[in-house]
């Protein structure tokens, strides 16, 4: 409709209507290409029905223009944004497993694991006494 082809935006409404006769935005839309077009008769029929529509909170009408939404619709540019990231933070990955005595118990773990003791000592019989 901004484009002034106000038969395609009249048939486009139509079909919008045709589709979801409830449709708030369509009947506005209608009535706003009827106007433009000079049939005063059509668009007042079609804003009536825009405004029993909404009064009577059968739908409600969207828009679809940028910043028709309220206060919160545009985006406003903050004079304190941050644009350029900080430097990184260097990071030092230090082993610290013999400190902390894991090196020496999973290197044990993995012995008995290996040479059975492991396994040996988890065979146990329903009465609780090894099979070893």
């Amino acid at each position: 409709m901004q484009a002034k082809q106000f038969p395609q935006a009249i048939e486009a409404f139509q079909h919008a209507l045709q589709i979801n006769p409830l449709h708030a935005s369509a009947e506005f839309g209608l009535s706003r290409a009827y106007q433009q077009s000079a049939d005063i008769e059509h668009a007042r029929e079609h804003l009536k029905k825009f405004q029993y529509i909404t009064q009577n909170k059968i739908g409600a009408p969207m828009s679809l223009a940028y910043g028709e939404q309220g206060q919160y619709s545009r985006a406003v540019e903050s004079p304190s944004a941050v644009l350029k990231a900080p430097a990184q933070i260097k990071v030092q990955f230090v082993d610290v497993t013999k400190e902390a005595g894991l090196a020496g118990a999973a290197a044990i773990g993995d012995a008995q694991f290996f040479h059975g003791r492991a396994r040996a000592s988890s065979t146990m019989t329903t009465t609780g006494s090894s099979t070893s």
